[in-house]
């Protein structure tokens, strides 16, 4: 399953879905960095160990005059009940696996619901999130990682179940 949250309207990607991240501070690593602001934004852990780079995004943010690079990692979660930072974040859902291709999906918007959460004044709830919604508002960066996610998975699916010759007995 994949996390998604939504940006809370508080600076950039006001109300965007995206995937939980930010942020080097100082002089972590960008493992470390995708570990912390995992946590800081959503409250779940991630191990460590587990953390792989899948897809490198270049941005810009051309009122500002910044350009910045973005690292998509996967990573396994250790929990996942979300308890949101209410000043970056006001909802967030997992992304069941069999509808993860969805969200790519141009042609059609689909109304399939997830189970997600969102706060209101000031509370975490359960909330039903329509995967249109996501459709609509993720960005191109993190559609092009997730498009990389899924390759990559396939990938290794079709290489754990290709048969070695030298195992054909």
């Amino acid at each position: 399953d994949v996390l998604v949250t939504q940006r809370a309207s508080r600076g950039m990607y006001n109300g965007m879905w995206v995937f939980p991240g930010g942020h080097v501070d100082g002089a972590e690593g960008i493992v470390q960095a995708a570990q912390r602001e995992v946590f800081e934004e959503t409250g779940i852990r991630v191990d460590r160990r587990t953390l792989k780079p899948r897809a490198v995004w270049e941005g810009a943010v051309t009122s500002k005059r910044r350009q910045f690079c973005v690292v998509f990692f996967e990573g396994l979660a250790q929990g996942v009940r979300p308890k949101l930072q209410t000043k970056e974040v006001v909802r967030a859902a997992w992304v069941p696996k069999e509808l993860v291709p969805r969200i790519l999906d141009t042609h059609v918007w689909h109304q399939d619901n997830i189970a997600g959460i969102e706060i209101v004044n000031g509370k975490q709830i359960p909330a039903t999130i329509q995967l249109a919604d996501l459709q609509q508002g993720l960005g191109s960066g993190h559609k092009f990682a997730l498009k990389h996610f899924l390759e990559a998975r396939d990938r290794e699916r079709s290489s754990s179940t290709a048969v070695n010759p030298a195992q054909r007995l």
